[in-house]
């Protein structure tokens, strides 16, 4: 599958510069495009905006036609983005707020190749923290930056009061990024699989286990209920491991899951990983089992005990 690589540059800006490298699905609209750089570039989407294509001093203007201009103004809602960037290094523009007046250059990077488990849009990366909304355009930008780099400056105080003393210019957060545009664009999209979500007749067995040393009686309740079972199986959780790492790596599980969709997921083991796991799994609808069984005592005609476990039941994972 392939997909836009875009840069958004925030012109008339310097030290640090400011921009993202996107990746943007071919069918979006110039909409959709609106919204991603407001969320990558960290803006509030409090004031009006423009597109520009073509020559940006005469072009063809795309946006919300907020002052009843008539054919003036495209309706951002119909014009998809494949309309007017068509190759590598094709340019439009992107105007915010005008009376800060931010212009935002766009340009094709490339089309690139991307995994089906790839989300689109992403930012992949980027550098600069957004300027504060209301600020004054580049110049009042500019002002601020070197107020708040002296503290000798007369309104210095005022001025980190209204920015926060947290914010440094040079700060760019992209995971928390991408996950807002997780938030907007792609879970919208996964609550409404798994609001229509029909499952496959097949119960994925994610043990250490293969389902090959069941009992004929499990495999047969297994089918009766489920379907197919298949296999997949349990990684080795190194335990050196980060909490992150841990999270990334049951991710990764979840998504390969998620293709066979399942009727449900059988599990043995405990620990973070599966508590991980069932988490995800069931945030998407999925239902997780365990097997449970009986434990039985057997004496010989010679008095050694032996002890044998016979499968009981599926049962929700507890």
């Amino acid at each position: 599958m392939k997909c836009y690589q875009l840069k958004v540059k925030l012109l008339n800006i310097s030290k640090p510069p400011i921009w993202r490298d996107v990746l943007v699905a071919q069918d979006s609209t110039f909409e959709d495009l609106h919204h991603i750089i407001q969320i990558a570039m960290g803006w509030e989407s409090c004031h009006l905006h423009q597109f520009i294509v073509g020559n940006r001093k005469n072009g063809i203007y795309i946006g919300i036609d907020q002052f009843d201009m008539g054919e003036d103004m495209l309706d951002h809602t119909q014009i998809y983005i494949t309309q007017y960037l068509k190759k590598k290094k094709d340019k439009c523009w992107y105007e915010y707020d005008f009376g800060d007046g931010w212009v935002h250059e766009i340009t094709v990077v490339g089309m690139v190749e991307i995994s089906k488990e790839q989300p689109v849009p992403f930012v992949i990366k980027g550098k600069g923290a957004c300027p504060p909304e209301d600020c004054g355009g580049p110049w009042g930008y500019q002002e601020l930056k070197e107020i708040i780099n002296n503290p000798k400056a007369e309104d210095y105080e005022e001025m980190m009061e209204w920015v926060g003393e947290d914010f440094d210019p040079n700060y760019f957060d992209l995971d928390q990024t991408n996950s807002y545009l997780f938030e907007q664009f792609l879970m919208p999209s996964i609550e409404e699989m798994i609001e229509q979500r029909i499952p496959n007749n097949v119960l994925v067995n994610f043990s250490e286990n293969h389902s090959s040393s069941w009992s004929k009686e499990q495999l047969k309740i297994a089918k009766k209920l489920f379907g197919d079972v298949v296999d997949l199986k349990l990684p080795t959780v190194k335990p050196t491991l980060s909490k992150e790492e841990v999270q990334l790596l049951a991710t990764n599980y979840v998504e390969q899951i998620f293709i066979l969709n399942p009727k449900a997921v059988h599990l043995d083991g405990q620990g973070s990983f599966i508590v991980v796991i069932v988490q995800l799994l069931e945030s998407f609808g999925i239902p997780c089992i365990e097997s449970t069984f009986e434990k039985h005592i057997n004496l010989s005609k010679k008095g050694d005990k032996s002890i044998e476990y016979t499968f009981c039941q599926f049962r929700e994972y507890l």
